[in-house]
């Protein structure tokens, strides 16, 4: 009845006189009325009583914040409202009220935090960005230690990757704020080039010469004596803990590498991404920038096409997906160049396949079944489709797949699954495109996002299909 009562609307005469009966109530009573007007969510009105005049914008952010997912946090505004509450005022009201994205912004639970992060938890791992630098901790290494936690997303179930991979953003972006950037992309850049930039130096180990060098964008570690490069690493080079430093310094490298490749090329061939000539200069800047961009085709503001030395890199330029390059006629031109001047592309642009809406489909209007029928591995197919940036639902979902493919469109996916990707074998079934709950006419899908959609599907199909 205390909880019932004590969380009900009360009127303007009801709050008067349930201040004025606590004043002369004992603190265990204040603290407990406190806790019965949290879930209306006017509890702020008792906390002079509490001895918190200051503290209800701090109570207002304690109250916003989740403790199960990654939710971003203004640190500004944080601080701001612990100085309001005071530091002593602060703590109080967090004994009263956790949250640990708050104390976390105060550094008061870094152990706790760093716990939570070795867990996977969501909001601990937002949190882990917001923890001031400890003494002796520079922004690289908690960049650093962001990127570990980040490589174990992808082996999490499916939709789980993508709240993790959410959750390393945010604290990515909570990072940029106690570093004074920006925003988590220039934080990035900086970071990257850094790693780029700390290279060590050659050294000498008696008669032994080692450097790290970079063969195009892999890194390389090599061991030289009186000038011939060794194939193996002798024992006293191996010994020298500067080699150790070395090594790991090639492995941020070739993560650098990976997550380039990966990460910005792939999203950038995929969309028709478009880059201004500051972001250019600060990508090529990097090693494996400056090997991977050249090698892909480029569209510049005035419409020109060509590698990288060939447009106009004084204002934003494009990277061409293989549907503008087909509809203006040239994609068996630049095809025959890639080959002719023996381009390596790292992710695939020229010879990238190319889904085309079909005279089926034409006619269907609103509906694609170019894959229904098909039966596929659940387990592998959930995989594949997480990978590419699909959420994947349960069979009393709607659809059983979804991925946003512009910001106003999401592709749905029909399956026939046993309970859930991974429970069994699926049945792929009709594709659709929605805008705002409603079905969106396949001609009027943007070209190069249905071909996209189309060439993740195919990929499910032909890798994780069982059909016999």
């Amino acid at each position: 009845m205390a909880v019932r009562l004590g969380a009900a609307e009360l009127t303007d005469g009801e709050w008067a006189a349930l201040v004025e009966h606590l004043h002369d109530r004992p603190a265990e009573e204040r603290r407990h009325a406190f806790d019965l007007r949290l879930p209306a969510g006017d509890a702020e009105v008792l906390l002079p009583l509490l001895g918190l005049p200051g503290a209800a914008p701090l109570l207002r952010l304690v109250r916003a914040t989740s403790t199960t997912e990654a939710v971003r946090q203004d640190r500004d505004a944080i601080l701001a409202a612990v100085r309001q509450a005071g530091v002593d005022g602060a703590r109080r009201l967090l004994g009263l009220c956790p949250s640990e994205s708050v104390s976390a912004a105060l550094g008061w639970n870094r152990a706790a935090v760093s716990k939570r992060v070795k867990h996977n938890a969501l909001a601990g791992i937002a949190a882990f960005g917001l923890l001031p630098l400890a003494e002796g901790e520079t922004v690289l290494d908690r960049y650093l230690a962001l990127r570990e936690v980040a490589k174990r997303g992808p082996k999490l179930g499916p939709n789980r990757r993508h709240s993790h991979a959410a959750a390393v953003a945010v604290a990515l972006d909570h990072l940029a704020q106690v570093s004074d950037f920006p925003d988590a992309e220039r934080l990035e850049w900086d970071c990257e080039a850094r790693i780029a930039t700390e290279a060590p130096d050659d050294w000498q180990v008696g008669d032994y010469t080692v450097a790290l060098r970079l063969a195009g964008a892999e890194p390389l570690v090599t061991i030289s004596k009186a000038g011939k490069q060794l194939k193996s690493v002798p024992p006293a080079v191996r010994a020298d803990p500067r080699y150790s430093e070395v090594r790991d310094h090639q492995e941020r490298l070739r993560d650098q590498s990976r997550r380039m490749r990966s990460g910005l090329l792939e999203r950038l061939v995929a969309t028709g991404g478009t880059l201004a000539p500051g972001e250019l200069a600060r990508l090529r800047s990097l090693p494996a920038g400056a090997v991977l961009l050249p090698a892909l085709i480029w569209q510049d503001q005035g419409g020109t096409i060509g590698l990288l030395d060939q447009v106009d890199l004084d204002g934003p330029v494009t990277v061409v997906h293989p549907f503008v390059l087909y509809e203006r006629g040239l994609l068996a031109h630049w095809q025959g160049e890639i080959v002719r001047l023996q381009i390596r592309q790292s992710v695939k642009q020229a010879f990238r396949e190319l889904y085309l809406l079909s005279p089926t489909e034409r006619d269907a209007v609103d509906v694609s079944r170019r894959f229904a029928g098909h039966t596929v591995d659940g387990k592998v197919s959930g995989e594949l489709l997480s990978g590419r940036g699909w959420s994947t639902h349960g069979q009393d979902a709607e659809h059983q797949a979804t991925r946003p493919v512009t910001t106003e469109i999401t592709a749905a996916l029909v399956c026939d699954l046993p309970g859930y990707f991974g429970g069994g074998e699926v049945v792929v079934g009709e594709l659709r495109f929605l805008a705002a709950g409603a079905v969106v006419p396949l001609a009027d899908v943007p070209p190069v996002a249905f071909s996209e959609v189309m060439r993740d599907l195919d990929l499910v199909v032909s890798v994780a299909g069982v059909d016999r």
